[in-house]
């Protein structure tokens, strides 16, 4: 499948071959006897030269441990992963590193942003400009989670594939062009060629005026009508001022006779308040006779009481006694037993000490990109033209099951399609205009996911002869 041959073609060689060892009764046979019965059948079934070469150099690539590293980038829903995960059953690799993954484990760990609240479906308020500051900053937070991964591939001479809209491939051109066995000729046109099949006319700079401009409008727009509805509603507003004046003099009229009604009831309550008091005069007299009988029962019942209570701090002070001397026997038990808390703790801070050390040089040895390391490193930028990106998204949000994730979006369903289309654009813009010119941009139409398979496969085996050329394995 690596070398482009079909898969049931390659079953049909394989059983051949088997077929051709078994009847020679060839059981112990060298590596060289075999690639000449493999190529002698591969020529029989049509399969020859390019074929051929094609398998001499990959197996000697896996024998040498050479690494290779494909990073697929791409703005949101166009099929990165589908292809990432189709791409590596031909390619036979394992490794496969989604960018998402590595995003939500940087941002748990920098706890700037909420759970779940990615870049797509926050509330920026229209403004583009900030969308695109923070798509950059995602997009540098997340090659610094993926370096790691690619130090150890490029030393363990492991091959992985890097797939994710935040693979903005600007963020890995020294990796490109100082650890790449693959030197690729520059190709100014390629940038020009995709923008024309996917129907960009305008730059992204230009784009992002234009709805400044469009916004500014609306805004003065909205000015002016408001001033008009001002000017209607002030002849309204004289008539309104009558009226108000009118249910002034009423009220004050009110305030009048409710003066002379509050001034009535302040004497009647004079009266009441002289009756009130010679009642409580008699009332106090009364209650100082009673007091002056509880006092004497009183006296009487304190003098039992003193007599008891000191009997209770007689035997409180005796029983207090017992227990200082019991204190003091704890204390010398309690003092041997610190001296060998302290000895354990000082081995615990050793050990933590060490443990600390060895933690700390495996961090700088993973976070250290070595030098002398290199590989087949393939940067691809996939791509898909507006309208078949519509379908793609109207299809995605009739599929959600929850639409509160597209609060920060719009409210109605069509603006919440249409911003986060729009944003997806953008991203694919920005990635266009970015990206270095050793990347293969491949425009993807639906529908075709066998020839776009076969387009890619096509442009990683390219690389690989050209560092086979060049004599780096």
């Amino acid at each position: 499948m690596f070398t482009q041959v079909p898969y049931h073609k390659s079953l049909r060689i394989a059983m051949d071959l088997k077929k051709k060892l078994v009847d020679e009764e060839k059981v112990n046979i060298d590596q060289e006897q075999m690639l000449k019965h493999l190529f002698e059948i591969m020529k029989k079934s049509g399969y020859g030269g390019k074929y051929t070469r094609r398998y001499e150099m990959i197996i000697r690539m896996y024998n040498q441990r050479v690494p290779l590293i494909i990073l697929i980038s791409g703005t949101g829903l166009i099929g990165k992963s589908t292809l990432a995960v189709r791409l590596s059953e031909r390619l036979n690799l394992a490794n496969i590193l989604q960018t998402e993954i590595v995003y939500g484990l940087m941002v748990d760990h920098i706890q700037k942003f909420k759970p779940n609240q990615r870049i797509w479906y926050r509330d920026f308020g229209g403004d583009m400009e900030t969308f695109f500051k923070e798509f950059k900053y995602e997009c540098k937070i997340v090659k610094q989670g993926v370096s790691p991964d690619i130090s150890k591939s490029l030393r363990d001479g492991k091959s992985i594939i890097i797939e994710g809209s935040h693979v903005a491939l600007a963020n890995f051109t020294e990796l490109i062009t100082n650890h790449n066995m693959a030197v690729v000729e520059r190709q100014n046109n390629i940038k020009e060629q995709a923008k024309k099949k996917l129907g960009i006319k305008m730059s992204l700079i230009e784009r992002l005026r234009l709805e400044r401009k469009k916004k500014i409008k609306k805004n003065s727009q909205v000015q002016e009508t408001q001033k008009e509805k001002e000017k209607e509603k002030e002849p309204d507003q004289e008539k309104e001022k009558e009226k108000e004046k009118e249910k002034e003099k009423e009220k004050e009229k009110g305030k009048i006779e409710n003066q002379e009604i509050i001034k009535n009831e302040k004497e009647i309550g004079l009266e009441q308040e002289k009756e009130n008091k010679k009642e409580r005069v008699e009332k106090k007299k009364q209650e100082q006779k009673e007091i002056e009988k509880q006092k004497k029962n009183n006296k009487t019942e304190n003098q039992e009481r003193t007599d008891n209570e000191k009997q209770k701090e007689k035997e409180s002070e005796n029983e207090k006694e017992l227990e200082q001397e019991k204190e003091k026997e704890n204390s010398s038990n309690l003092e041997t037993s610190d001296e060998s808390d302290d000895e354990l703790e000082k081995e615990g801070e050793r050990h933590s000490k060490k443990k600390y050390q060895i933690l700390k040089k495996t961090f700088l040895e993973r976070q250290q990109l070595p030098k002398d390391s290199k590989g087949v490193i393939i940067p691809i930028l996939l791509t898909l033209h507006e309208d078949y990106h519509r379908s793609y998204v109207e299809d995605w949000v009739s599929c959600l099951e929850n639409y509160d994730i597209l609060k920060g979006c719009g409210d109605d369903l069509e603006t919440q399609t249409n911003n986060l289309l729009k944003r997806y654009q953008i991203v694919q813009q920005i990635l266009i205009d970015s990206c270095p010119s050793e990347t293969e941009i491949v425009v993807i139409e639906p529908g075709e996911i066998e020839s776009i398979l076969n387009t890619l496969q096509s442009a990683i085996l390219e690389r690989i002869e050209i560092a086979a050329n060049l004599g780096e394995f």
